[in-house]
């Protein structure tokens, strides 16, 4: 607890913490669009299910069109504008009732429903997962498992197979209630008694979206996602110190962080080539993302100062990704930035697509 007080602390003066009954939601909105994030702190797995039935139910309310997000911490919706939030409070976005039909009729609109069918579809060896040291990548699994699913919900529907998927999605998101659900609890919205409070920036529980981390995004379209990461993108905001342990870190809106008293840079997860990758699987995305994420790096050196670069994970997206066009990029940058330390600390991306070329002088 000691070395998370001073996050808390922000998060304190920022938004607000929680009490053990209450749900928090914070919004925000940026150059994505309108962002509503929601904590339950019940686990990655209930807050997909979550999200996806909060958007299934605001839909009913008013036509809007979301982009779905989960971690362990909350789940995200973004969408091009404000969602009706204090009519949804004040209906049924929270209420238990309703909760057999919503939750698997949300659960099909996201299809979701085919993402837990892979896994029945593993199982009951319906497709083959690949042998070890060469398996099939999670793309091929989820497009096998899908003509499976379709011709099942077709031609089958009262499959057993095709059953299996409803219960556990249900129990996920109906079997743990989010807090503030139950009555007589209190729903704490951030900057409001009822109705979610704007905030210029985004809060430290809100910055664990845009972390190393992890959250699971739908309805993503891949031109959007594609190119450096979609967790760092073009800057939002200003600079913000935080202290730490007794270390000075600066939040960059790069969604980078600043190390003054090393003038190290923390970068995670650029996957360098991952347009290059979409690109050889058929998948049609712009070009140019890798010079743009390059330009933003250079960006932050000049502002920052900084002498040495940590690459937290992830540093090529994938083997496919090593194109001739991504590698000469990356070589003409380094070569412009000799005197610059590369760290690389190795992430899952990075055991698949190999380490980076001796030529562009990473330590890893």
């Amino acid at each position: 607890m000691e070395a998370v007080r001073p996050v808390l602390a922000v998060q304190a003066r920022w938004s607000r913490i929680p009490a053990a009954d209450e749900l928090l939601i914070e919004r925000v909105r940026t150059r994505e669009g309108h962002h509503l994030f929601v904590f339950p702190f019940e686990g990655r797995l209930v807050h997909e299910g979550l999200a996806a039935l909060f958007a299934y139910r605001i839909a009913r309310m008013q036509p809007i069109s979301f982009t779905l997000a989960a971690n362990d911490y909350g789940l995200e919706l973004l969408s091009s504008e404000p969602a009706p939030l204090g009519a949804a409070l004040a209906g049924d976005l929270l209420s238990p009732w309703g909760l057999l039909q919503d939750v698997p009729a949300s659960l099909n609109a996201t299809e979701m429903a085919k993402r837990q069918f892979r896994e029945i579809a593993r199982v009951a060896g319906l497709i083959f997962p690949g042998y070890p040291h060469a398996g099939k990548t999670a793309r091929q699994l989820q497009a096998s498992s899908g003509l499976f699913f379709d011709v099942f919900q077709r031609y089958d529907p009262q499959n057993l197979l095709v059953g299996q998927r409803a219960p556990r999605g249900a129990g996920a998101a109906a079997g743990t209630q989010p807090a503030g659900a139950n009555s007589g609890e209190t729903i704490a919205v951030a900057g409001g008694d009822y109705g979610a409070g704007a905030h210029p920036t985004f809060s430290p529980f809100r910055s664990w979206w845009t972390a190393p981390g992890k959250a699971s995004r739908r309805n993503r379209s891949p031109t959007a996602s594609a190119g450096c990461s979609s967790r760092w993108n073009e800057p939002r905001g200003e600079r913000r110190p935080l202290e730490l342990r007794g270390e000075r870190l600066v939040l960059l809106p790069e969604r980078a962080v600043f190390r003054e008293r090393t003038a190290t840079l923390l970068i995670a997860d650029p996957h360098w080539g991952k347009a290059a990758t979409f690109r050889a699987s058929g998948i049609p995305v712009p070009r140019g993302t890798t010079l743009d994420g390059l330009a933003r790096l250079d960006a932050m050196l000049q502002r920052t100062g900084a002498r040495r670069i940590i690459f937290l994970g992830d540093y090529l997206h994938a083997r496919q990704g090593r194109s001739p066009t991504t590698l000469q990029a990356l070589a003409e940058w380094r070569a412009r930035h000799l005197d610059i330390e590369l760290v690389l600390v190795r992430g899952n991306h990075d055991r698949h697509a190999g380490d980076p070329p001796p030529e562009l002088g990473l330590a890893v």
